[in-house]
C-alpha cells in the first residue's frame, strides 16, 4: 500500500543514498529558507507574534531566529511558539521557494520544524548529514504528494512533509512512521482567501506544528489508518477530486533511490527536490515574469526619464496571474505581494523588486499609484506560467514592448549559487552583526558538513 511504501522509503533512506545533485538541492533549499526567516525578523507580522508571546511564563526551549538586535523581545521561547514565529518569518515576505508544477513552497515548514526539534532534544546532537537527509525526506514527500493530486489542494501536503522529515530525524520505527503520516494527513491547512493577510504566512507555522505533533503522537503510541493516503475516503480521494497518480509518484521515487544506492543513475528523471526553485522577487511567483520584463524595460529604455509620458501599460499573462495576484489597489505590503499591478509599477519605476519596494509606504506612494493605475492585464491561455508580454504606450505615440520567454528564477533560468548567496546576505546582514552574518551564511551553505547543528542555531540568534 502507498502509505506503507512511503514510510518504508523514509525509514530506509540514508545520506549515502543521496546523489550529489540532491544534496546540493537540499542545501540550497535550507540556505534560502534560513535567510528568509532571519530577513523577516523585523516584519510587523512577526513582531505581532513576539508581542503576544513575550510575557508567557513557560520554560524556553527554542530560538527565535534573528532576535539579537531587537531590544525588549525574548530570544527563546517554547517549541510551539518558536515554530509559530519562525514559521511566519519564513514565508511572510513571500521570498521563499516554489515547486513550479504544484506552486508548493515546501522548505519553510520543514526547516522550521527540524530546527526546533533539533534544538529541543538536548540528549543528542544532530549533524549536518542527518539534517539534510531529513530535509530531503520532507521536501520529496511533500512534492510527490503534491504531484499526486495536482492541481488540487496543494496546501494540504505540508503537515505530511513535516511529519516525514521529523520522523526521519528522530529515527522512528517503520510502524510509527506509518502512523505519523496518517495523523498528519488528517490535518490539512491553508485557505487561499487569506492571501494578502497575516494569516497567509501562519499556514506555514500551522503545518510545521501539525507535522511535529503527528510525530509526537505516533511516538506515544497513537494510531492512525495504515492506508491513510490511498484508502477509501482517505487523503487522496478526499483532496484529489479525481486526480491520483500516487502509486506512480512513489514507485518513481523508489526507483530513483535504488539507482542512486547502486551507483547506477541511468534515468534522466530528476528527484522533485531538484526542481525546487527560489524567488528572486518577494511576491507571488506568477508575477515574476512581469517584474522581470518591467525591470528590463526600465534598464534598456531609460524609463526613469520617460515616466511622465507613459499613457498605458498592458500586460499579457498566464491565467493564474489574475486568479492568484489580481489585487488592483493593494493597501499594504501584504496585499501588494498579490498584485501584478504593483509588481509592474515598481519594476518600471525603480528597476528593482526587493522587500524595500514592497514596504507599505512604497505601496501607498503617489508615484507608484500613478503608474499602477495605468496598468491593465489580460489573461492568455497560450502564455506559459514563466512567460509574459508587456506593452507600454507613451503620450508621444511611441510603443515599447518586451517579451520574457522564461523569467529569472524559473527552471529554465534558475538563480545561480552566487545569486542565492547574495540574496541571503542582503536579508541577513541588516539583522545580524556582520561577522555573525558571514559565519552563518558559510555554515548554512555547507550544512551537510556541519558536525553539530547547534552551531548554525547559535549563529542564527
Amino acid at each position: 500500500m502507498a502509505t506503507e511504501q512511503l514510510a518504508e522509503w523514509i525509514h530506509n533512506l540514508n545520506y549515502s543514498d543521496l546523489p550529489d545533485s540532491v544534496i546540493e538541492a537540499a542545501t540550497r533549499s535550507f540556505h534560502n529558507s534560513l535567510g528568509c526567516i532571519i530577513g523577516a525578523a523585523g516584519h510587523e507580522t512577526v513582531l505581532k507574534l513576539n508581542r503576544m508571546y513575550r510575557y508567557e511564563d513557560r520554560p524556553a526551549q527554542c530560538t527565535i531566529f534573528g532576535r539579537s538586535r531587537f531590544d525588549g523581545f525574548h530570544r527563546e521561547t517554547t517549541i510551539s511558539n518558536a515554530i509559530s514565529i519562525n514559521g511566519v518569518a519564513s514565508h511572510v515576505n513571500d521570498y521563499d521557494d516554489t515547486h513550479l508544477r504544484t506552486i508548493i513552497h515546501p522548505a519553510g515548514a520543514i526547516v522550521v520544524a527540524l530546527l526546533a526539534q533539533t534544538e529541543s532534544s538536548p540528549d543528542w546532537a544532530c549533524n549536518g548529514e542527518e539534517f539534510i537527509t531529513a530535509v530531503v525526506v520532507g521536501i520529496e514527500t511533500s512534492l510527490r504528494l503534491g504531484n499526486a493530486i495536482s492541481p488540487n489542494h496543494y496546501s494540504a501536503v505540508s503537515p505530511i512533509g513535516v511529519a516525514a522529515a521529523v520522523s526521519k530525524l528522530m529515527h522512528l520505527t517503520l510502524e510509527q512512521i506509518v502512523y505519523a503520516l496518517g495523523i498528519a494527513s488528517t490535518q490539512p491547512v491553508g485557505l487561499r482567501v487569506h492571501f494578502g493577510t497575516d494569516t497567509k504566512a501562519l499556514h506555514v507555522s500551522r503545518a510545521a506544528q501539525s507535522g511535529l505533533q503527528a510525530v509526537e503522537l505516533a511516538q506515544g503510541g497513537f494510531t492512525a489508518a495504515v492506508d491513510a493516503l490511498e484508502g477509501r475516503r482517505g487523503w487522496v480521494e478526499v483532496l484529489g477530486h479525481g486526480a491520483n497518480n500516487l502509486n506512480e509518484q512513489i514507485n518513481q521515487l523508489m526507483r530513483l533511490t535504488e539507482e542512486a544506492r547502486n551507483g547506477n543513475r541511468q534515468s534522466t528523471e530528476k528527484w522533485e527536490i531538484e526542481k525546487n526553485t527560489f524567488k528572486p522577487f518577494p511576491c507571488g511567483i506568477v508575477i515574476h515574469p512581469i517584474i522581470d520584463a518591467c525591470i528590463q524595460l526600465h534598464n534598456e529604455q531609460k524609463l526613469k526619464e520617460k515616466l511622465g509620458t507613459i499613457s498605458s501599460v498592458h500586460l499579457q499573462v498566464h491565467p493564474l496571474v489574475l486568479d492568484l495576484t489580481g489585487k488592483r489597489t493593494p493597501q499594504d505590503d501584504l496585499e501588494a505581494k498579490f498584485s501584478v499591478y504593483h509588481g509592474a509599477a515598481i519594476g518600471l519605476l525603480f528597476g528593482s523588486a526587493t522587500p524595500a519596494q514592497y514596504k507599505t509606504k512604497v505601496v501607498q506612494s503617489l508615484q507608484v499609484i500613478q503608474i499602477r493605475d495605468r496598468v491593465t492585464a489580460e489573461a492568455n491561455e497560450k502564455i506559459r506560467s514563466d512567460e509574459a508580454f508587456v506593452t507600454i504606450r507613451l503620450t508621444t505615440g511611441e510603443e515599447i514592448t518586451k517579451h520574457v520567454e522564461h523569467a529569472v528564477g524559473s527552471q529554465d533560468r534558475p538563480m545561480t549559487d552566487e545569486e542565492l548567496r547574495d540574496k541571503f546576505r542582503k536579508q541577513v546582514e541588516p539583522v545580524l552583526e556582520a561577522e555573525q552574518a558571514a559565519l552563518l551564511e558559510r555554515l548554512a551553505w555547507e550544512v551537510n558538513k556541519c558536525g553539530d547543528m547547534s552551531l548554525i542555531i547559535d549563529a542564527a540568534q
